[in-house]
């Protein structure tokens, strides 16, 4: 039923003729029972207010139970009809709207199922797990919260699937249940929703899957070609019968038309036979009760509210209210009583009041159906327009002619109401989806213009320090007005000035005459406003605007020129109405001003952390400043390129803004990079350069050397016969530390040779006489501790690879194969090896390889920094973006090794980005800046090698890209000509 449609308390209200009626004639009534006090108050008290109102609440009861479930179920499938969840032809494309069907479920503790059935025969049923048994009757697992079963249609069987999800909507199994006789286009629910156009409800019938009984609401969209149903459980109507008894003994029982049992409070064994296509409810025959039988066969009037009767005898009082729980379940409440346990002071006084009464009654009803008539009838044409207005149907005015001043107000009120509803909703529509502030004041100023019919409007916004009125919007009906128009001082006195301080709507009269003969600064500017529109006069009515904390954030000024607008454009009704929607739009104009702020705090907070970066290391340079720049004119050329590898390429606002901040943060993982590791520029270098303690070890074997000789001389050697070779052996200690700290600057590559005389070196020997465990971190002591100390003095060799040199790895997420973010790392045995010799030994650069992957480490941390942020829906490619500069179109790239068609074209716009620009950056002290021809014959050879895109590296050149790059941020003798043609084709 659609709620819109009927109204929501129809089991006891009914037309206001029939309560003018009963008004009526129960005044009568009064005058007629007037002979007697005793006889009325006996009789309304015990008859009216004890049978009549617990009979109404009992039907109110079963009606509110349902109500409240019902109604909203019908909503909600009214809402999800025109949901795109009805156009999804698969599974991957319907789970998505999982999270929006689950929140239903979990709001309606009623709701069994919610069903989408196409008329492919596919259907989408989910449904909620609250107990073991409901998980043993769809085996699910022991976590599982909700169960969906996916039925398609695939080479002409219906293949059911069933998927397994808890509470965090996260799927935990997954069953292949394979073909299935299931198919939505043969249930009831679906055949009948296929032949309506508004919400149907389906008899109770057995549910298909979980064997409960209950009631489906449906509905078929059919510009969708397909119907979303909702099972709704009528287990506990029972149970509210049963709690609705009126005395100990009564009894009530809820039946259908066809007078079969639904719910009673006896018992709740009702249903006489169920299978899975139909059931079959008992009725009143086959319970054998005399009492229900009399009832349901007796004619009369029964069911209307106030009526009861008696039945088998004089023992029982029995009433029948009609319960329309929608428009397609018309059900109908038995309700029995003992007579002696509800009437009995009442039956002893209704038999001498019943004569007078009839007879009253009798002679009221023509006067009181032509009173209730000729009042009734313009309040049912009141009632049929606000049921109009209920469905936001706008189309037909209201007309009411009444001889009751109240019921021709109350047109009136209606009228404008009409319009009002009309106009406001009409202004949300048009700036509820508006994104651009500029428009959206815009839009907010038309709509006012035109709902107040004025000759334009003016929106003055204050500025940050609240001290000036900026125009932020000047329009006429005609268009934007391109006059400009000055600022307010609203420090000094003025019109406007008083207006922002005002807590009130103002209004003031403009005149070009009286002004130029007055005192024009107290104008404020407003004849600005007058030469805009070319006018003398003007009627400026001022709205202030105000945010959520009731501050004043500017104001709305509408303007009226008394020579075209009637004093009807100015009605107090319509200016009541601007100035109701004026608070609607001081949020709308807040909500957008918050959007812009946080948007320029998130654009300030990543530019602070890219350059926190750069000043982290003097090695990097404006790097993450300049690779946005750079990352943008390319894509700006692909936008604008006619090739066809490029034809499907352009980017929204949303997908400008996502490249624009993964461009920013690219490299925020090197926050978590040491500086000495980013720094590093010798091979024995950590916090400090160790080739100071290779230097010390050397003087000391010198100082052995000559304490050999001296030693020898005084022992009584020839002095002159050992000092040659006393001079030759410290010669070649110098040239071996000579040697030893060439090695630690690092090279482009280390010959074998070097390598062999490095090992020879290091194995001379020097005298240790001091514990090298004293006065060291707890954390080298733990590394010292697995080797036993060596007995002082020890000789030592003079380079080494000690075990203390090794600091292990602890195990992290990332090293596994399987880990979330599809790494593919190849990590080093340790996470550092200080060994003097290791490093030494490394063949190029100053690097070892536990460093490197520490360098390159920053690529994983800024793939997992990002993916740690909850970034919108249109900006979820941001990590895949920022982390993905550092592949390779072969797939040997880092961290995933993913290869070109793996990656989206931003990020391999990127890579190229942060590629020329770092050859070309000239704030790097460790390597001379590379000019345009260096920097593209480079890339050239990567196009080659397959490391980068070779259609967005043409693209790159023959857009001009790099030389406009190169003008704004190269040295000028960087900027040398460049020959394109052996890098194109």
């Amino acid at each position: 039923m659609n709620s819109g449609d009927e109204p929501q308390s129809k089991t006891y209200s009914f037309p206001i003729r029939i309560h003018l009626f009963v008004a009526i004639v129960s005044f009568v009534l009064l005058l007629g029972i007037s002979l007697g006090v005793f006889h009325y108050q006996k009789i309304t008290k015990l008859i009216i207010e004890d049978a009549e109102a617990v009979f109404d609440r009992a039907a109110q009861d079963v009606f509110l139970k349902f109500e409240t479930t019902y109604h909203p179920v019908a909503t909600t499938v009214d809402l999800l009809s025109f949901s795109n969840l009805l156009q999804a032809d698969s599974f991957e494309q319907r789970i998505v709207y999982l999270e929006q069907l689950a929140n239903v479920l979990k709001t309606k503790p009623e709701l069994v199922n919610l069903v989408v059935g196409n008329a492919n025969s596919e259907a989408l049923i989910l449904r909620r797990i609250e107990n073991n048994d409901e998980r043993n009757l769809y085996a699910a697992p022991v976590n599982t919260a909700y169960v969906i079963d996916n039925i398609e249609t695939d080479s002409g069987g219906a293949i059911l699937s069933r998927y397994f999800y808890d509470h965090s909507l996260v799927q935990i199994a997954h069953k292949s249940l394979e073909q299935t006789t299931y198919d939505p286009l043969k249930r009831l629910w679906y055949e009948q929703a296929l032949a309506h156009d508004a919400i149907i409800t389906t008899k109770p019938y057995l549910f298909y899957f979980s064997g409960i009984v209950g009631i489906t609401v449906a509905k078929h969209n059919t510009n969708k070609n397909a119907v979303i149903a909702a099972d709704i459980s009528l287990k506990n109507l029972s149970q509210t019968l049963r709690l609705s008894q009126v005395t100990p003994g009564s009894r009530l029982y809820l039946i259908d038309k066809e007078n079969r049992l639904l719910a009673s409070s006896e018992d709740d064994n009702f249903i006489l036979s169920s299978t899975l296509d139909k059931t079959e409810r008992k009725s009143i025959k086959e319970l054998n009760n005399p009492l229900l039988n009399q009832i349901v066969h007796r004619e009369g009037t029964y069911y209307e509210k106030g009526s009861f009767f008696e039945v088998k005898g004089d023992e029982w009082l029995a009433a029948a209210r009609n319960v329309d729980l929608s428009d397609d379940l018309n059900l109908r409440l038995l309700i029995l009583v003992p007579k002696e346990e509800l009437l009995i002071e009442a039956l002893v006084v209704r038999d001498q009041s019943i004569l007078i009464t009839i007879i009253i009654i009798i002679l009221s009803i023509p006067a009181a159906l032509f009173i209730a008539t000729k009042i009734s009838n313009p309040l049912k044409m009141l009632a049929e327009q606000t049921s109009r207005v209920r469905r936001f149907d706008f189309t037909k005015p209201v007309k009411v002619d009444s001889f009751i001043l109240e019921i021709s107000d109350l047109g009136n009120s209606i009228q404008l109401m009409q319009d009002t509803i009309h106009n406001f909703i009409e202004m949300i529509n048009s700036v509820a989806g508006e994104k651009d502030f500029d428009r959206l004041l815009e839009k907010i100023t038309r709509d006012t213009i035109e709902v107040s019919s004025a000759s334009g409007a003016v929106v003055y916004l204050l500025n940050e320090d609240e001290t000036r009125l900026q125009p932020s919007c000047f329009m006429t009906p005609s268009g934007v007005v391109d006059s400009l128009l000055n600022d307010v001082d609203i420090t000094q006195e003025s019109l406007f000035s008083t207006s922002i301080n005002s807590q009130q709507t103002i209004t003031f009269t403009v005149d070009r005459l009286i002004g130029e003969a007055s005192d024009k600064a107290s104008q404020g500017g407003v004849f600005q406003v007058l030469d805009a529109l070319a006018v003398d006069e003007l009627k400026v009515v001022v709205f202030p605007l105000k945010n959520r904390q009731f501050e004043h954030i500017g104001m709305l000024c509408l303007l009226f020129d008394p020579l075209t607008k009637g004093e009807a454009a100015q009605s107090a009704e319509k200016l009541d109405f601007v100035q109701a929607v004026t608070g609607f739009s001081a949020l709308t104009i807040e909500s957008a001003q918050m959007v812009e702020t946080r948007k320029n705090l998130l654009e300030a907070f990543i530019k602070l952390i890219a350059g926190a970066i750069d000043e982290k290391s003097p090695y990097t340079g404006g790097h993450c400043q300049r690779v946005p720049v750079l990352t943008n004119m390319l894509a700006e050329a692909a936008c604008k390129s006619d090739d066809a590898r490029f034809s499907d390429f352009d980017l929204k606002k949303e997908q400008w803004e996502e490249l624009h901040i993964a461009s920013w943060l690219h490299d925020c993982g090197k926050v978590t990079t040491p500086e000495y590791v980013i720094d590093k520029s010798t091979k024995l270098e950590t916090l400090y350069d160790r080739i100071h303690e290779v230097r010390m070890r050397f003087e000391v074997i010198k100082r052995e050397t000559e304490l050999e000789f001296w030693k020898s001389v005084a022992n009584g050697a020839n002095k002159e016969e050992l000092k040659p070779g006393l001079d030759k052996a410290l010669a070649e200690l110098d040239d071996d530390f000579a040697f030893i700290a060439e090695c630690n600057l690092g090279a482009e590559f280390m010959a074998p040779e070097a390598l062999t005389r490095l090992n020879k070196i290091a194995q001379r020997k020097w005298l240790r006489t001091l514990d090298d465990r004293l006065g060291i971190s707890w954390e080298e002591q733990q590394r010292k501790a697995k080797i036993p100390a060596p007995a002082l003095p020890v000789v030592e060799p003079l380079l080494a690879d000690r075990a203390d040199h090794i600091i292990e790895r602890d195990p992290g997420v990332y090293d596994d194969p399987d880990n979330p973010w599809g790494f593919k790392l190849q990590i080093p045995e340790h996470k550092f090896n200080k060994g003097e010799l290791y490093n030494l030994s490394v063949a190029r650069g100053t690097l070892t390889e536990e460093e490197r992957f520490i360098i390159n480490n920053h690529m994983t941390q800024t793939i997992i920094m990002l993916s740690k942020l909850p970034f919108p829906k249109q900006m979820k490619a941001i990590p895949e973006i920022a982390g993905g500069h550092h592949e390779k179109m072969d797939g040997t790239g880092y961290p995933k090794r993913l290869r070109r068609e793996d990656m989206p074209l931003s990020a391999r716009m990127m890579a190229i980005a942060d590629i020329f620009e770092a050859l070309t950056a000239s704030d790097r002290p460790y390597k001379k800046a590379k000019t345009l021809s260096q920097a593209i014959e480079i890339m050239g050879h990567m196009k080659k090698d397959n490391h980068i895109d070779p259609d967005l590296f043409e693209l790159f050149l023959t857009s001009g890209v790099y030389k406009q790059y190169g003008r704004q941020y190269l040295e000028p003798e960087q900027v040398d000509d460049v020959d394109i043609s052996p890098y194109i084709g």
